[in-house]
């Protein structure tokens, strides 16, 4: 089994963005406070001292281009770029893109694409963004009362999980696509 997904730089942005929401702009932001503002593949990685390494080190960058002081704060001078990348490298964007790119919207209309993935992107990433990669996932398709997959392609039934064995193929890496 493939081990946890490379944290990328605006996986950072978007948890400072999450954190700042939260606390505001006069709060320090460090590894260790900042990793329970992770979503998706990060969720549930903010126990690991290995993680919190990988935050530690893209907060340094954060600090080496100017995005955070030495004190742990955004500069307001720096608060619309750290919103630009926490936002436009978002997980939701690029769910958001390959949505339209894809005609989603067509295939499955019954379904809230914005809505579920602002209110539950975890349930998102597992229970519908396999549908906008691989053919081997089935979502239920209200109009037609069937399982269909982005191909188009039509089962009696939504196979249990989605996939068409029941389960996540060996070769499914979720973390590739956010």
């Amino acid at each position: 089994m493939a081990g946890p997904p490379k944290l990328k730089p605006s996986d950072i942005y978007r948890a400072v963005l999450d954190f700042i929401k939260e606390n505001g702009t006069d709060h320090a932001i460090n590894a260790s406070r900042l990793t329970k503002y992770f979503h998706g593949a990060h969720a549930n990685r903010s126990t690991s001292g290995r993680f919190r390494q990988e935050v530690g080190a893209l907060i340094a960058e954060m600090r080496e281009r100017g995005h955070l002081d030495n004190n742990g704060l955004v500069p307001a001078s720096e608060m619309e770029t750290v919103q630009h990348i926490g936002k436009e490298h978002s997980t939701d964007n690029v769910w958001l893109r390959r949505i339209e790119e894809m005609g989603a919207r067509l295939l499955w209309p019954q379904i809230q694409w914005e809505d579920e993935i602002l209110s539950a992107p975890d349930w998102f990433a597992k229970n519908r963004a396999p549908a906008l990669y691989d053919n081997r996932f089935y979502l239920y398709n209200a109009e037609s009362d069937v399982g269909q997959n982005l191909d188009g392609d039509i089962k009696d039934t939504q196979p249990k999980g989605g996939w068409v064995n029941g389960v996540p193929p060996d070769d499914w890496d979720s973390s590739v696509h956010w």
